[in-house]
């Protein structure tokens, strides 16, 4: 399916780590995915599939990427219209960031940064739409959720740098974090939340 990549939307999911050959041993039985190595060079980058659907990415962290302070993780790619401004605009509301952009022909401009918790994302600017599955598509990504110390505070950190709409939320109880955030793209229907954050219980 041709997605727009409008601003706010998550366009890829990679799997940061140390070990990729152990790590796609463990995700394909698991999950079904199919790894192949994506080409790229001088990086050990494979792309996971399923039943033919690219879903994810995966990348070997060089000894100095972790020492720049890289570590294993999953970090979801968020579309914005423009890299530079947002990135400004990350930095205005005390985010930070990790990586200046790169850019990466014909797939287009990334940063790694981090909300003013700590929480770890991609900023992306498609060169093009890209060919994205269904949200329910087996094996593809279909909720991200931030487990945070200050929900109302990230709140208001990305609503405001990715134009995220609140869908909903609900009180889970104090014993289980509080008030539990959806959100959504912004003009998307309130059915087509993204995710969810609460607080730490």
């Amino acid at each position: 399916m041709t997605m727009t990549n409008a601003q706010g939307d998550f366009v890829w999911y990679e799997l940061m780590t140390t070990d990729a050959d152990a790590a796609q041993a463990f995700y394909e039985p698991l999950l079904g995915w199919s790894f192949a190595d994506s080409g790229t060079p001088d990086v050990d980058y494979r792309i996971g599939s399923m039943a033919g659907t690219e879903v994810v990415g995966m990348m070997q962290l060089s000894e100095e990427m972790q020492l720049g302070g890289a570590r294993p993780a999953w970090i979801g790619y968020i579309a914005v219209d423009e890299i530079g401004a947002s990135i400004a605009a990350l930095k205005d509301k005390g985010g930070q960031l990790f990586m200046e952009p790169n850019h990466l022909d014909g797939v287009g401009h990334m940063a790694m940064v981090a909300d003013p918790q700590g929480a770890a994302f991609a900023l992306f600017k498609p060169s093009n739409a890209m060919e994205l599955p269904e949200r329910d598509t087996p094996g593809n990504a279909s909720w991200v959720e931030l487990n945070t110390t200050d929900w109302e505070n990230a709140w208001s950190f990305y609503s405001k740098l990715l134009d995220w709409e609140e869908s909903s939320r609900m009180d889970m109880g104090e014993e289980n974090g509080g008030t539990y955030f959806m959100f959504k793209a912004k003009g998307a229907p309130d059915e087509h939340s993204l995710g969810g954050m609460s607080n730490v219980a």
